[in-house]
């Protein structure tokens, strides 16, 4: 059976998985169901990466964040002009968590893209070009605050690959 959250590729996307190993790419995960989910990469430690461009439904990422009990999701944050403006102001409106610049609290109403990702146990990372900052929205709660990082994209990429700083050989130990 085919898989229903197919989607056709982006030059972005096929960016992104050609930073990982072939045979970490379209990794087919049976459904007790019997349909058949196609992973964009699953790393060495078992994580599921999934690079995301276009619009996704909630129930359909809540549907795959329960699926896909490993799930990092990569976030296309160029696809629509007024997102990377409204980020902005959300981070400049942003409070500093306990004295760290770095970490912001931010209210999603002004923004879109928060609003859209808001709610997921799985990790978020946004994309906001070929820069060399994600920005990692952290786990939130409906009704809590929202908190986002600046996280660098070659870290990303090496823990994923198992050669993270300071030793970190997995996602899961950050």
């Amino acid at each position: 059976l085919c898989d229903p959250w197919w989607e056709n590729e982006t030059e972005w996307h096929r960016a992104w998985k050609d930073l990982f190993p072939v045979d970490w790419q379209e990794i087919v995960h049976p459904a007790e169901n019997g349909k058949k989910h196609i992973a964009d990469v699953r790393t060495g430690h078992g994580w599921v990466i999934e690079f995301q461009r276009s619009y996704i439904t909630p129930e359909e990422r809540r549907s795959r964040d329960v699926f896909y009990r490993m799930l990092v999701w990569v976030v296309d944050a160029t696809r629509r002009k007024t997102d990377g403006a409204q980020f902005r102001k959300a981070l400049e409106a942003g409070t500093p968590v306990g004295g760290n610049r770095q970490i912001r609290r931010v209210r999603p109403d002004q923004c879109r893209l928060l609003q859209e990702w808001s709610g997921s146990p799985a990790p978020i990372f946004f994309d906001f070009g070929n820069g060399p900052t994600l920005w990692w929205l952290l786990a939130r709660r409906p009704n809590e605050p929202m908190y986002v990082a600046p996280w660098s994209r070659m870290t990303f990429i090496a823990i994923h690959h198992g050669k993270g700083p300071e030793g970190a050989r997995d996602f899961d130990e950050f």
